[in-house]
């Protein structure tokens, strides 16, 4: 199901982590709706900006798959209003650096990064507060 111009609803809700570990990750109507909003008012402007494929490497998770993976347990990505994303071809400092100055509206957008990898996590929501955040050691501060 295509939510919008270049994102389907099988790539918002896909997951290696819940293939391997024989999880259905599925959205239902709400949650789809959501998806729907977070595609086509922040992830599809922000491509035809960049004029570059944006892969999203996590979006909608169910309960069960966002604990797997050590999601807060108030995660946008339960909700299906949040996606963690990546452009080949640029660093996830800079994806950062272009949202943050776009005007796209979000409502968080946090460069993270673990011992092992770097992305950057968008969200959009009803209510966007346009948040910027870091991410590292474990630890939120604001940018």
């Amino acid at each position: 199901m295509r939510l919008s111009e270049h994102f389907t609803l099988e790539e918002m809700c896909y997951s290696d982590t819940a293939r391997r570990n024989n999880i259905r990750n599925l959205a239902i109507p709400p949650i789809q709706k959501n998806l729907g909003y977070l595609c086509q008012n922040l992830l599809e402007p922000l491509r035809k900006r960049i004029n570059l494929p944006i892969i999203v490497t996590s979006g909608y998770r169910c309960e069960r798959l966002n604990q797997l993976v050590g999601g807060s347990p108030r995660s946008q990505h339960v909700y299906g209003q949040a996606a963690d994303i990546r452009v080949n071809g640029l660093s996830p400092e800079a994806l950062y650096l272009i949202i943050k100055t776009s005007g796209l509206v979000y409502d968080q957008l946090i460069l993270e990064e673990t011992k092992t990898a770097k992305w950057v996590h968008v969200s959009y929501t009803k209510h966007n507060r346009k948040q910027n955040l870091l991410y590292k050691n474990g630890k939120y501060t604001l940018d």
